[in-house]
């Protein structure tokens, strides 16, 4: 429980003990914060505006050890004070922090105190729990790494007591000094005149580690702007009075004190005589004094007492206080707790009640205090059989478990107890008759996370392992409850760093066989191979790569990643699960109950680690519920009933999605769609623009906001308003369902022409079919979701394959409107697309004089995500090969001469690589051995065994000492490999001069289906898709089998050949039409998505009121290759930096932008600056600056 405390204490005293700290430091100029935390988190600095702490979860105030004041007080769950960044706090030459600090227990080794920052690498100073002296104390300035300094503190200081804590960092000497109860501890330099870094990140005091906190007191929290000598750093840490009686034994919280337990204490500093209360109700100790007969026990000299009736055992709560007498003085102590020990087992494992204990279940339990022996009654019946099943000896080897023989009955219940002797057999004495407990032997789940909770900030584990979660500590925001849940309520992430930390436990390290289950609810990804779930370098689901599907992980063999190929990004509930069989090696993800894809490899043990379970981390945006871990792996059928768990009777599935914003068509209409609850016969449907209204309305008080009662799940509503929040709810009839959830969405300030969403791969809503875009000349049009590249925004986008390669060059799409439409409306004037294609075909292949250059670019070769496929890896470089035939073993050798960047403005990458390469086939996800150099991290060996599996690699950054022999290896450099085809026996070397060769130590291994034929020659990647590199190669020789000639080309590269035009055409309804072509002469080698936006204005000729077709093409010129089209939309004048004279983007015209314009006059032209593109920055870009003066920067002004 919280130390809560009531006390008085008299204003003669109070004012007697005040000041025992200096003064000075109190009022010096230098204190730029002061947090006192007497009931509060204001800070009282002398450095002006005050920089106030805000309280988040709920911790406790009690006595502080400054004085007489409060102090913070943490209970070691999720509690914690955030300070915003204030001026004051970015402190960069000479700095004191000081504070008091009781530590109760320390939530992990790195457990942070108090930190300018937020995580391990984003600091500017923090002190916390040393990770080299548990119970020590680490204090850092100047960030991870780098130039910063950082002192350990041997000195323990987590016994439940009161320490001061200091640390200072002086500028001009780099010098870091700790002190801990006013003494010197530990001191370290960086380098002289380092200054601290800033940052904008909040100052926290006990923040989240590994999802835990503090359990413990925080006071007198002081930042100084200078360094405080030692004498004054004691008349902080030792001058200050200990008013309350501390140290107490038992310690607060301790278990298993006996009957005859003698209380202890330290005393006040100025105690005289000690009041002593004990009870076994916390509150009546709170409340009590010297008249509250059988709680208070006496006033005495001794700081020790006795019960004068022994403690009564039994694991029973005493309560006790100390306070501290010197007349007329007094100060009420802390309340203290302790439990007395059991003479029966306590503790039962599995918990009392639990539901999924393992089939080969161990009983655990602990001793009855005094106990010689237990006998343990176990069965099927309640209470269990009055013969006991097995007697368990504590002398000669003490045990208190039992595992019953056998495997136990899927589904059946259980019954247990132990009675708990102080005496051997054939003696006499007590016999301790203990509960009868039970579980129920089923799955063996090992976490549970329902999400119904509704409150707080520590979801509860419902498997009864107490893995319970709690909320990270976020610098913006943290998840929130909600009843829309896929059974009962759920956690909703918002997107901004908000996240969910199960806590370090063995019980989550599952090293055979698992499943993972979680049903989630997503509209959109925020960025690539996004975490979902995970507890990192063990097990994971992650967004696949830029896809909409799922990747499913399982750390530590070959292949250990399952690419899903469904979708689950369209804001409905799907059921995830990932298995992992430890006896077969295969792993299976399911989709909503069906298998989506399924791997196998070697059966292994799965790694283990001290990494928390993290749930929607890394900024992702989506509704969780009912998440399941499970040490076993679950069937089909088992994952079935997951599944097939009955809907809710609510209506669900809203599309637009809640909370969504929504760019409405340039009619404004709008179509609201759900999918209906189970057993709804019609539909009530409510809509308007007051959440109050939609929310309380019913039949008999409309409120203008009940439309219709249908049958139909769509409804269609408009023309809208652009930039407003409309409401909505629908209520099921005929279900049984109360009254449904109340939806929103905000309409945007633009319109949607296409935003490709809507497209299927069934008629008539399939992107070719009449509705759609039709292609022509040389074009083709398809849908293209993010499996195949990276979308713009929502789920899909159009594919437009041109082949240019005949008369009349040109290749389009088309989409001719049903109605016209009026693109002017709510004073539109401009359109807005964007487009992507691949980059220009780089690489190539030489031979001339013996050497052999080639030319590449390419990601790796190695894992890159295969999302055009869905599954797997594949790899990206260019080869130079040769076909082998016949049988036998086949030799490749080269010398790598050089690797150097194409363009000397781009830096090579250090791990780019080249070598000689044995290549199954050239499909990119082909299984392969690859010995090669790289510019900086030595040489390397890797093979890829299954295709699209991973690919396994020996070198020194990754495999460690064994391998030193590869580190420094750099070009010129010769390498070797060896294929016995008719075992797929692959051997790698490697020699400094071609003739004394050094095998790669432990690389003799098969890679199976490895025969004749196979691909051997000279592979390069720049490791870079957006650079190119060119290597090298001499004396090269192929030698065993029957080879072809040389050939040569990209794996797993796209690319466009030709630098084509990208145009558009507008025509109305009259025939009018414009066409504009694209500025970017280079526009489809664009790998990353490019914003085209074009003024309305300059589709002269065309009544932009009644639009009637819209034509992309790529033409007219020579080429092929494929462009990507999302997002199409109209908008109104907006602050478009770049299109304006607004050099400072804060949409506004005014002498910051004037200033750059000057900077920038007659010199080295800045594109940015030279508003009329003419190569001068002159009067003419003045007068364009000039005629927007003190206007908004709006883009396009007419």
């Amino acid at each position: 429980m919280r130390k809560k405390l009531i006390y008085l204490i008299s204003f003669v005293v109070l004012l007697t003990l005040a000041g025992n700290v200096s003064a000075d430091l109190d009022t010096d100029p230098n204190l730029a914060a002061h947090y006192k935390l007497d009931g509060d988190a204001n800070d009282t600095g002398i450095v002006s505006p005050a920089a106030n702490g805000v309280l988040n979860g709920d911790p406790g105030w009690t006595n502080g050890r400054v004085g007489v004041g409060g102090s913070i007080d943490f209970d070691g769950s999720s509690e914690w004070v955030q300070i915003p960044d204030a001026n004051k706090l970015d402190i960069t030459d000479n700095l004191t922090v000081a504070f008091w600090m009781r530590v109760d227990n320390f939530g992990s080794r790195w457990q942070t105190v108090v930190i300018k920052g937020i995580a391990w690498d984003q600091y500017v100073w923090k002190f916390e729990h040393s990770y080299a002296t548990e119970g020590g104390i680490f204090f850092r300035v100047g960030g991870e790494g780098g130039t910063g300094v950082g002192v350990t503190s041997s000195i323990l200081v987590d016994d439940g007591n009161w320490h001061h804590i200091a640390g200072t960092y002086e500028k001009a000497t780099g010098a870091a000094n700790l002190y801990i109860d006013g003494i010197w501890a530990a001191g370290a330099s960086a380098a002289a005149g380092t200054a601290i870094p800033t940052n904008e990140h909040p100052l926290y005091i006990n923040l989240v580690k590994d999802g835990k906190h503090l359990d413990g007191g925080i006071d007198d929290l002081r930042i100084y702007k200078r360094v405080l000598s030692s004498d004054e750093i004691e008349a902080l840490g030792d001058n200050i009075p200990y008013l309350q009686a501390h140290d107490p034994n038992p310690k607060t919280g301790q278990a298993g004190v006996l009957a005859n337990a003698i209380l202890s204490w330290t005393k006040g500093d100025y105690a005289l005589t000690h009041d002593v209360y004990l009870g076994t109700d916390a509150t009546a100790v709170t409340n009590a004094n010297t008249s509250t007969t059988g709680i208070f026990r006496g006033n005495q000299a001794g700081t020790t007492y006795t019960p004068l009736v022994p403690l009564e055992l039994g694991n029973k709560t005493y309560y006790w206080r100390i306070d501290e007498v010197n007349s007329p003085g007094l100060w009420p102590g802390w309340v203290w707790s302790f439990k007395t020990a059991s003479a029966s087992a306590t503790n039962p494992g599995p918990a009392d009640g639990y539901q999924y204990a393992a089939l080969d279940v161990n009983l655990t339990w602990t001793a009855g205090y005094g106990a010689l022996r237990h006998k343990v009654y176990f069965g099927t019946t309640n209470p269990p059989p009055t013969t006991a099943v097995a007697t368990i000896l504590m002398t000669d080897d003490p045990n208190t478990s039992w595992n019953p023989p056998g495997n136990l009955t899927k589904g059946v219940t259980y019954y247990w107890k132990i009675i708990a002797y102080d005496y051997l057999a054939g003696g006499s004495g007590n016999a301790a008759v203990g509960p009868v407990w039970s579980f129920r032997a089923t799955n063996q789940l090992r976490g549970w996370w329902k999400f119904d909770d509704g409150d707080g900030n520590t979801p509860d584990d419902s498997s009864g392992n107490n893995n319970h979660a709690v909320f990270g500590v976020s610098p913006n925001s943290l998840p929130a409850w909600t009843t829309d849940g896929r059974i009962g309520k759920a956690l909703e992430f918002d997107g901004d760093q908000d996240w969910v930390e199960v806590r370090r436990d063995p019980n989550l390290n599952i090293t055979k066989s698992m499943t993972l289950a979680v049903w989630i609810k997503i509209n959109n990804f925020g960025g690539d191979n996004q975490s979902i779930i995970g507890k990192f370098d063990n097990w994971k689901f992650e967004r696949a790569g830029t896809s909409g599907t799922i990747l499913w992980c399982i750390e530590g063999g070959a292949p250990w990643t399952t690419y899903g190929n469904i979708s689950i990004d369209d804001g409905g509930w799907h059921h995830l699960a990932g298995t992992y069989d430890g006896a077969t090696g295969v792993q299976t993800l399911y989709v909503d109950g069906v298998q989506d894809m399924q791997t196998s490899g070697t059966p292994h043990t799965i790694p283990t680690s001290t990494n928390p379970l993290y749930i929607g981390s890394n900024g992702l945006a989506c509704v969780i519920d009912d998440l399941r871990l499970y040490d076993y792996c679950l069937s089909g059928s088992e994952i079935s009933v997951l599944v097939d768990i009955p809907w809710p009777p609510y209506a669900r599935t809203p599309k637009p999605a809640d909370k969504s914003t929504v760019a409405m068509e340039p009619d404004k209409m709008l179509t609201l769609s759900w999918v209906a609850g189970p057993g709804a016969t019609s539909h009530d449907v409510y809509f308007g623009t007051s959440f109050s209204d939609v929310n309380n309305a019913d039949h008999s008080t409309p409120a203008g906001v009940f439309k219709v009662n249908q049958v139909s799940t769509t409804y269609g509503v408009g023309p809208l308003e652009t930039e407003k929040t409309y409401y909505w709810r629908i209520d099921e009839l005929g279900a049984g369902a109360p009254k449904g959830f109340v939806w929103r969405f905000t309409t945007a300030e633009y319109f949607s022409v296409d935003n490709f969403e809507d497209y299927s791969n069934t008629s008539p809503n399939r992107i070719f079919d009449p509705n759609g875009w039709i292609a022509g000349g040389g074009g083709l049009v398809d849908l293209s979701d993010s499996n195949i590249v990276t979308v713009h925004g929502g789920r899909q986008a159009m594919a437009l394959e041109y082949d240019n390669l005949a008369s009349p060059y040109d290749s389009n799409a088309t989409r001719t409107f049903g109605s016209s439409q009026d693109w002017t409306a709510d004073g539109v004037k401009s359109l807005e697309l964007w487009v992507r294609g691949w980059p220009a075909y780089v690489g190539g292949w030489t031979e001339a004089s013996g050497t052999h250059t080639i030319t590449a670019s390419g990601t790796d070769i190695e894992d890159v995500p295969n999302v055009k496929s869905g599954t797997g890896y594949h790899d990206e470089f260019h080869y130079a090969y040769k076909q082998i035939t016949g049988s036998g073993i086949v030799e490749i050798t080269a010398k790598v001469e050089s690797i150097n960047p194409t363009d000397p403005c781009v830096p090579i990458n250090a791990w780019a690589k080249v070598g000689v390469m044995v290549r199954d086939s050239l499909d990119p996800n082909s299984k392969n051995a690859l010995m090669c150099i790289t510019p900086e991290m030595g040489a390397a060996f890797q093979y890829r065994k299954l295709d699209a599996g991973g690919t396994t690699s020996y070198n020194y950054h990754a495999s460690g000492e064994d391998y030193v022999a590869l580190r420094d290896i750099n070009a010129p450099y010769w390498v070797r490999l060896e294929l016995d085809s008719d075992y797929g026996d692959i051997r790698a070397y490697h020699s400094s001069n071609g003739s004394s060769w050094t095998e790669v130590q432990g690389v003799n291994l098969e890679i199976p289906g490895m025969n004749l034929p196979v691909y051997v020659g000279l592979a390069v990647t720049a490791h870079n898709a957006s650079a190119v590199c060119t290597a090298e190669f001499s004396n090269v020789s192929i030698t065993g089998g029957t080879p072809s000639g040389w050939s040569n080309q990209d794996i797993g590269i796209y690319s466009n050949v030709g630098a084509l035009p990208l145009y558009i055409t507008l025509e109305d309804d009259s025939a009018g039409s414009n066409t504009i072509i694209h500025t970017d002469p280079n526009i489809v080698l664009q790998p990353s998505w490019q914003a085209w936006n074009i003024a309305l204005s300059d589709f002269t000729g065309v009544d932009l009121t009644k639009i009637k077709k819209i034509t992309l093409g790529v033409g007219p010129a020579a080429g092929e290759g494929t462009i990507f089209v999302d997002d199409i939309m109209l908008y109104p004048p907006r602050c478009m930096p770049g299109r304006t004279p607004d050099f400072t983007g804060d949409c506004f015209v005014d002498y910051d932008d004037l200033k750059i314009l000057a900077d920038n006059w007659l010199a080295l032209v800045n594109p940015a600056v030279d508003m009329n593109d003419d190569g001068e920055v002159n009067f003419e870009d003045f007068a364009i600056l000039a005629s927007q003066w003190f206007e908004a920067a709006l883009w396009p002004i007419e």
